[in-house]
């Protein structure tokens, strides 16, 4: 969801946007989710359904929920930003319908836009903060769980937002590292479909939204370390929950992957051969941990996109 947003807002203001996705069509892992986004402050929907929300009132029961060590200068930049996310996403065309899901259950059964996601409801918070729903389902009929849920409106939207905004698409693409310059600049990155190696050039910028990553133990200890090695989590490149010995061998006596593992569950919405300044990041989240190679490369391999 993170590169198809990039990928939205990078084509809006003017880039040649590239995006690589390692599966077969667009959405990724997203289209397949329930589509929840925890959106309040008094949303559209939240009012339609009868709830009075504020930024404030978001921002402490957040920061009540998350306990000790939240990041409250980001909960209340989060929540003040909130309704304009929500503007986004209509803006993008997905459709959220104006009636509230009140039974408890994983999401909705229906196409209602709204429910209690958080535990807002529950014991103690309900006693700190005014409760209100705010998790918003994109409308979609025919659910299968599992299947085809609302992330798949959720996704739809936002991938044709980026179309019509002229941004370009390969498929069946896996990102393997960044090709970096001598004096460290991002030049490009490498990838390979269907066997080949190919090098694409970045001409302003290169986004990372590979997502997983709490599924990576290395990066997780580099960068959150204080979830490192927590079970239940699996690792999804092995099928090990996390703080589990890594077998020495393939035939280790100790434990053997579940074969319905997937090998990765990464998927690299990657927007390249950016054109303009208005837009120029970068993310520590890498979908390999190969590591860079140099810019002298992009002259051996073939073919160029």
């Amino acid at each position: 969801m993170s590169g198809a947003a990039a990928a939205v807002e990078a084509a809006r203001s003017g880039a040649d946007v590239l995006v690589l996705e390692r599966s077969g069509s667009w959405g990724g892992a997203a289209a397949m989710a329930g589509g929840f986004i925890y959106l309040g402050g008094g949303t559209p929907i939240q009012k339609a359904c009868g709830f009075e929300d504020s930024p404030d009132n978001m921002a402490t029961f957040l920061n009540a929920a998350m306990g000790p060590g939240a990041d409250a200068p980001r909960i209340e930049d989060y929540c003040a930003g909130s309704i304009a996310h929500f503007e986004w996403l209509v803006g993008c065309g997905v459709p959220f319908k104006a009636e509230f899901f009140g039974e408890p259950g994983w999401e909705p059964m229906g196409d209602e836009g709204l429910m209690y996601s958080g535990g807002e409801n529950a014991y103690p918070f309900n006693t700190i903060a005014n409760p209100a729903p705010r998790g918003h389902v994109p409308q979609m009929q025919n659910k299968k769980q599992g299947e085809s849920s609302a992330g798949l409106m959720l996704m739809k939207g936002l991938v044709d937002s980026a179309t019509a905004a002229g941004a370009r698409a390969l498929y069946d693409i896996r990102v393997q590292r960044l090709i970096i310059e001598s004096d460290g600049r991002v030049a490009g990155i490498r990838s390979r479909r269907y066997g080949e190696t190919i090098d694409i050039r970045a001409r302003r910028g290169v986004v990372l939204a590979a997502g997983s990553f709490a599924y990576n133990d290395a990066m997780v200890a580099q960068y959150a370390p204080r979830i490192a090695g927590r079970p239940p989590r699996s690792n999804s490149m092995t099928g090990r929950p996390f703080g589990w010995p890594r077998p020495s061998a393939p035939t280790s006596p100790t434990w053997t992957p579940p074969r319905w593992h997937c090998s990765s569950t990464h998927n690299n919405w990657c927007a390249a051969s950016w054109s303009t300044n208005g837009v120029n990041a970068t993310s520590p989240r890498t979908p390999t941990q190969t590591g860079p190679v140099s810019s002298r490369s992009i002259t051996r391999t073939t073919p160029r996109i």
